[in-house]
């Protein structure tokens, strides 16, 4: 059996039609989803992009142990120990992050490809088409910085960086990092026919900030009468919602759906890539994000906690779709399931065995009708600074003291609008008492 991984950054599971979106289109993901198994809960573990990363790779936790860090001597990554196996691995990928110095995240792929440009990735070094005031409003220089994404001074230098990287680009839909992302894993598929088992592992950064989305899905959802620039970057504006005028909010969301629908497509070009190839009937194709993003819940625009805690459903549950060649056919799985998880219930689809430096557990044995392989609550953290618990009933926000906690009743108030912590003292014991027990049973582990 072979295993193609999707991870598409900062994808919000609401977004997806099987979800229940009307407005954002997702013809593929939602085939994909009838296909196979959709879990409706999925939850990530450690934030932002680079620990939850860690997770993805190794079936561990990081929240108790470390951050944005390097692969260690004693993880074992999944390609590492597929490969030890007799698979040939793969990675191709467009997220600049995991190629960061010494991170060694490519470690355990025979190949490894990395398109560049993304986002602040130094790629292109001359001064050419690297003027932001296209994408914000003169009037974000009043802003104050602590209100902007890296409270620097210099706040727009990673947008400038990220418009000289495109400069080149035009409006070719294959120019767009999806494309040459997905693009780059067909041409793989195809130059290694015959060479199963395998690993086909693929990060694309989209739809992560900038939100800058081909015209033609920009057009599925703005609104004809906006004039306003288009802020593609709205973090180096503001990560407050109350710094937007409604058409600009609006139109922020319009470009984080046309990314979204972008994204989409392309992984439906590789779906129908795997299955041309005859691959349909011996690949687990496996689609998920590490995280999602603040479209002005929670008063905020993008993820970033450096304003208030943005832990939350839109945050926190992430996309989790799997198909499998002799798995259920549109299964629905509404029970908890956690990212630490994903990495050993891959190696149980595969039918081999999983590392014993992993903390996680397969939850395969949900789509049979074992509610036990679930998790009864899950947890979610910008590190030690805020957490967020959730289980069957409740979300439980936890501040640390910055605000008070908070208390979400996830069947009457899925969107999150009405704190009952007051009211519910006891749950909130309850639930706090979960995160205590999750620090102290990681002290018995080895990071």
């Amino acid at each position: 059996m072979n295993l193609i991984w999707i991870c598409a950054d900062t994808f919000r599971n609401d977004h997806l039609g099987c979800m229940g979106n009307q407005r954002v289109k997702t013809p593929c993901l939602d085939r994909l989803a009838a296909e196979g198994v959709l879990f409706e809960s999925a939850h990530a573990e450690g934030l932002p992009t680079g620990p939850e990363r860690l997770v993805h790779l190794t079936g561990k936790f990081v929240l108790p142990f470390r951050g944005w860090s390097p692969l260690t001597k004693s993880d074992v990554t999944l390609a590492e120990h597929l490969n030890g196996l007799g698979y040939r691995t793969a990675l191709m990928a467009d997220t600049y992050h995991i190629f960061k110095p010494d991170y060694n995240f490519h470690r355990g792929f025979d190949e490894w490809r990395w398109i560049r440009g993304q986002e602040n990735d130094k790629f292109v070094s001359a001064d050419i088409n690297d003027d932001p005031w296209h994408y914000l409003p003169a009037r974000t220089r009043d802003i104050p910085l602590e209100r902007k994404h890296g409270r620097g001074e210099d706040f727009t230098a990673p947008l400038r960086q990220y418009l000289k990287n495109v400069a080149a680009r035009g409006e070719d839909e294959a120019n767009y990092f999806p494309a040459q992302t997905i693009g780059e894993a067909m041409r793989w598929l195809d130059d290694n026919r015959g060479a199963e088992p395998f690993l086909l592992w693929i990060e694309l950064f989209d739809p992560h900030e900038p939100w800058d989305p081909p015209p033609k899905y920009y057009d599925m959802y703005r609104n004809p009468a906006y004039r306003g620039p288009k802020i593609i970057a709205p973090w180096f504006h503001s990560m407050l919602a109350a710094d937007y005028t409604p058409e600009e909010l609006e139109d922020v969301q319009a470009l984080y759906a046309g990314e979204v629908s972008l994204v989409d497509h392309w992984v439906g070009e590789l779906a129908s890539k795997v299955d041309a190839l005859g691959l349909g009937d011996s690949t687990v194709l496996w689609f998920t994000s590490d995280h999602g993003t603040m479209l002005g819940e929670r008063g905020t625009v993008t993820k970033s906690p450096a304003l208030r805690n943005t832990l939350s459903q839109p945050i926190a549950n992430v996309p989790l779709i799997v198909r499998h060649p002799a798995g259920p056919k549109g299964l629905r799985v509404e029970e908890l399931v956690w990212s630490p998880d994903f990495m050993p219930t891959c190696c149980e689809l595969l039918g081999v065995e999983t590392p014993p430096t992993v903390h996680g557990r397969s939850f395969w044995k949900v789509t049979e009708g074992d509610a036990s392989a679930a998790r009864d609550h899950v947890v979610t953290g910008w590190g030690k600074r805020y957490q967020y618990v959730v289980d069957a009933e409740w979300c439980f926000v936890v501040n640390n003291g910055v605000e008070p906690d908070e208390l979400y009743h996830r069947e009457t108030d899925p969107h999150e609008l009405h704190d009952v912590a007051a009211d519910h003292p006891d749950v909130c014991k309850r639930m706090a008492g979960l995160l205590a027990k999750f620090w102290d049973d990681a002290k018995s582990l080895e990071p």
